[in-house]
């Protein structure tokens, strides 16, 4: 038995020729890497026991690579979430034992540009090179081809309205990995994609009825003419995951949130730092900025929180990251940008922000 279990067999494949993923539907995202870990050591006959991973990354994520024995090293990514190839360098040559996986993560839907040399740079170094995509919406980027790490990891919770749900990319050896997961971790679903997703769906709705009062109204994003019930709404959110299409709307109304969001937010950028996404390239999880030395994050998250707008800090990073108060993370914030958002909402949140600002009055303050 192996991390993670039970999970679900037969998800849906797209029908993207380019795509090799395995037929599992897994919990959470560490877990199907953790898989590949094991399996990778089971075929290669070379234990692995160091993984090298960001500076920025959840402390949860860290733990369970440790739980299960394995060595957890960073290397330090820039306020952009780009990856230098002389600063990783520096990590890999810094520790006392190479490390044997290096994990590249796209954070908040930023492909990491550089990644073509990184993987030149693995190859060089014998290190297997693999991909976070926990913030993208599969598949976006989940193709193959010779410039490609040995897999990618995307959480469907992260971007679609389920509770759990990741799932792995294989470059090679697909068969042989879903052999290995087939015999090492109990599967307590071998049913047909519908009725897996509408499994899924429904453990979901039953939580936001009860904790979060969402409505069961037909949703307003319907595209299509289908014959199911009105109110039915987990069969409408079936029907939009299974649709190839219904990630390419998502990546569209992201970047057009993203755009919108910028053009309204250059009034306050004396003491609001966005993030730049490629819009041809990225897909914004999230509208991503850094406060202010000098403003208390905590009070902002509050003032925002207290009118209804969903304000997150970052990532809960490891102790050794979070309780610096020097280190820039610790100032990274972030407002929702979602394909349910609307650019009145968006507005609003500008409206908003130009309130806090006058009641701190953040315009006759230096900037730091």
């Amino acid at each position: 038995m192996i991390p993670g279990s039970p999970l679900i067999k037969n998800f849906p494949n797209h029908q993207n020729r380019l795509l090799k993923r395995t037929e599992f539907l897994f919990s959470y995202e560490r877990y199907p890497l953790v898989y590949y870990l094991r399996f990778h050591a089971n075929k290669s006959g070379k234990p692995i026991s160091s993984i090298l991973v960001p500076d920025y990354m959840c402390h949860e994520v860290n733990k369970t690579y440790r739980d299960f024995g394995y060595k957890v090293s960073f290397y330090p990514v820039s306020l952009d979430f780009s990856i230098d190839l002389d600063t990783l360098d520096n990590a890999v040559n810094s520790m006392n034992e190479k490390p044997q996986v290096i994990l590249i993560f796209h954070a908040y839907g930023k492909i990491v540009k550089n990644l073509k040399e990184i993987l030149n740079y693995c190859q060089m170094k014998g290190i297997i090179p693999l991909e976070d995509c926990a913030h993208l919406p599969y598949p976006y980027f989940a193709h193959h081809s010779e410039n490609s790490s040995n897999a990618k990891f995307y959480t469907l919770r992260k971007v679609y309205p389920v509770p759990y749900g990741a799932i792995a990319v294989i470059k090679d050896n697909q068969t042989e990995f879903d052999q290995f997961i087939q015999n090492n971790v109990k599967i307590i679903h071998d049913l047909n994609s519908y009725k897996m997703i509408k499994w899924i769906l429904r453990e979901y709705l039953k939580r936001s009825i009860v904790f979060l009062g969402i409505s069961v109204k037909r949703s307003y994003r319907d595209l299509s003419q289908d014959p199911l019930k009105k109110n039915n709404f987990a069969h409408k959110w079936v029907k939009l995951l299974i649709e190839e299409d219904e990630w390419k709307i998502q990546i569209i109304k992201r970047r057009l949130n993203y755009i919108y969001f910028l053009k309204n937010i250059e009034r306050f950028t004396n003491w609001i730092t966005p993030i730049e996404y490629d819009v041809q390239t990225d897909v914004p999880y999230k509208f991503i900025f850094y406060l202010r030395e000098d403003i208390d994050k905590f009070k902002f998250i509050n003032y925002f929180l207290s009118h209804g707008i969903s304000t997150e800090l970052g990532l809960a990073l490891e102790d050794q990251f979070s309780k610096n108060d020097k280190n820039p993370f610790n100032r990274h914030v972030s407002f929702p940008l979602h394909q349910s958002i609307e650019f009145k909402h968006i507005e609003y949140i500008c409206n908003q922000l130009e309130q806090f600002q006058k009641l701190e009055n953040l315009n006759n303050k230096v900037n730091f």
